[in-house]
Order: structure tokens, then C-alpha cells, then sequence
């Protein structure tokens, strides 16, 4: 009687996962722009990327690209990367380019602007101090978040 107990037990027990999982499963789209919004890496090669083809394509030239701080707490849910960058182009080209970054998935944040006026040339100097973040869960949080991740994805390739 026991072993039909435990028996029933387990099967109960992986119903409920079974369960659990397709319900993660009809959930994957919301959880897809959640770790673009807010990815587990500060992913700076992939942001620098995106900030340089955004200049680019609004009309400006990136002259520089500076980390000024990337958050140390430990206990923190999330984390935050502060840069700094030097555009040059016109006003209309930064609008475009600041609402190009306010559409974007990942969460920017501009928190400065400053420029100085052009002498010979119609072309302003854009200085511009933004905010990125990342999650900044524990190295077991996040290891454990990959291995789940990779876990659907073997799961829905195997179906």
C-alpha cells in the first residue's frame, strides 16, 4: 500500500509540472520581451552596437562612448550601467535618436543632455548621459534562469 501511495504521489506531482510547463509555455512571448527589456547580462558589446547603428541611421556620428559606472551591489534585484556619449549632428537627428532609444525594448534612460552650439558649421555636439539596465540576480539566479532557458529550448525543439 505504501508503494501505491508514493506511486500515486510522483504522478501527481508530475501532472502538476506538466501543467506548469504549459503554462510557462503560453507565456514564452510576454517572457521574450521581459529579457530583452531587462537582460540578465549588462550585454554592453550588443548595446554599443545598437547605440551606433541608432546614431547612425537618425543622422549623427558617435565621436565617443564611455562607461562611467556599472552598479557593484550585490543585493540589488537589478542593476545599472551608466554611460556616456558624444554625438555630433543636427537637433531634428538627436530627436529622432532619443525617440528611436525611448522606443527601443531594452530600458534606456537618458537622464542628461547637454551641447554646445556650432561656430562654422550647423552640425552641434551632443553629450548625452544615459542609464541601462540588467538583471543583477545572483550568480546562482542567473545560472539557474540559463539552465531553464535552455531546458524550454531543448524541450520545444524536441516537439
Amino acid at each position: 500500500k505504501g508503494k501505491k501511495t508514493e506511486l500515486e504521489n510522483k504522478e501527481k506531482y508530475f501532472s502538476e509540472l506538466k501543467t506548469i510547463s504549459a503554462s510557462l509555455k503560453e507565456l514564452g512571448p510576454e517572457l521574450v520581451k521581459i529579457d530583452s527589456a531587462l537582460p540578465l547580462e549588462p550585454s554592453i558589446p550588443d548595446l554599443l552596437n545598437f547605440l551606433q547603428k541608432e546614431s547612425s541611421q537618425n543622422g549623427l556620428i558617435m565621436e565617443k562612448f564611455d562607461i562611467s559606472r556599472i552598479s557593484q551591489e550585490e543585493k540589488s534585484e537589478f542593476k545599472d550601467i551608466s554611460l556616456n556619449l558624444s554625438l555630433t549632428g543636427s537637433y531634428s537627428s538627436l530627436k529622432n535618436f532619443l525617440f528611436s532609444l525611448q522606443k527601443n525594448s531594452r530600458l534606456i534612460e537618458t537622464e542628461s543632455i547637454s551641447f554646445s552650439s556650432p561656430e562654422k558649421s550647423s552640425l552641434f555636439t551632443f553629450n548625452l548621459n544615459i542609464k541601462t539596465y540588467f538583471g543583477g540576480g545572483t550568480a546562482a539566479e542567473t545560472n539557474l534562469s540559463r539552465s531553464q532557458r535552455e531546458y524550454s529550448a531543448s524541450s520545444d525543439a524536441a516537439e
